[in-house]
């Protein structure tokens, strides 16, 4: 597999605010975002997670895309319903019962 994809998120100004990361194998990602502090909650989470989540799609050819959120993190949830991620459900990570999200335009990519 391709393995771990890390894109980094920058302004508009080109500073660095965060980065993305997609653990890929085979033709499913997990998606994993990390925003400066000062970032969160303007809309930027939103465009970042989808921009990358499409260029991941056309690049690297996927299927599913998965992001799993911790319970209590209603602003990372948003972004990524807001994004275009539909919850499937819950998921045990590390001890916790996180949300499982999926990208929904995974699916019609290939149509």
């Amino acid at each position: 597999g391709a393995g771990p994809q890390v894109l980094v998120a920058s302004d508009a100004e080109g500073q660095d605010i965060g980065y993305v990361r997609f653990d890929i194998e085979g033709d499913t990602a997990e998606i994993s975002v990390c925003l400066d502090q000062a970032h969160r909650n303007r809309g930027v989470g939103r465009r970042v997670i989808r921009d990358s989540a499409l260029l991941m799609i056309r690049e690297h050819h996927l299927h599913r895309i998965v992001a799993l959120v911790k319970p209590g993190n209603e602003a990372s949830l948003a972004a990524f319903t807001s994004a275009g991620f539909v919850v499937r459900g819950r998921q045990r990570r590390g001890g916790v019962d996180a949300w499982a999200l999926e990208f929904a335009e995974a699916e019609r990519a290939d149509a």
